[in-house]
């Protein structure tokens, strides 16, 4: 659980309100989902805070997470993002598919892949999106 306890201290960015409900049911009370918005428009809510971005694992969410992420550090705002991929060992494509039970055991979950070449550059095996 230690996964959890961490996303609990930081203010968390998922891509939708799906998203949002999913890591509120974890006890994760800081939790801003983009709903499609632009992302300078989160600037104001995340200064000074210390921030997780959980964008889905999918193109379209490895693609908002690269943007976002250089915006966070254009503006001098922690972002870290060792815990996407703790989250990204949990199996799941999609934030909203996360559930309490996906943490137990988080050390060792998908461990096989983390040494595999694909795994590390993209999260997902090779020619996975």
């Amino acid at each position: 659980m230690k996964l959890i306890e961490e996303l609990r201290e930081k203010v968390v960015v998922v891509e939708g309100k799906n998203d949002k409900r999913a890591l509120e049911a974890l006890g994760i009370k800081q939790v801003i989902a983009i709903n499609g918005k632009p992302l300078i428009n989160l600037i104001p809510q995340l200064k000074g805070k210390d921030v997780a971005i959980l964008t889905d694992f999918d193109r379209r969410g490895r693609q908002i997470y690269a943007k976002l992420r250089k915006l966070l550090q254009a503006y001098g705002i922690k972002h870290n993002p060792g815990l996407r991929k703790q989250v990204a060992r949990l199996g799941k494509k999609k934030i909203e598919e996360i559930k309490e039970g996906d943490f137990h055991g988080e050390d060792s979950t998908y461990f096989h892949k983390i040494r595999d070449p694909c795994f590390i550059q993209s999260g997902w095996g090779c020619g996975e999106t």
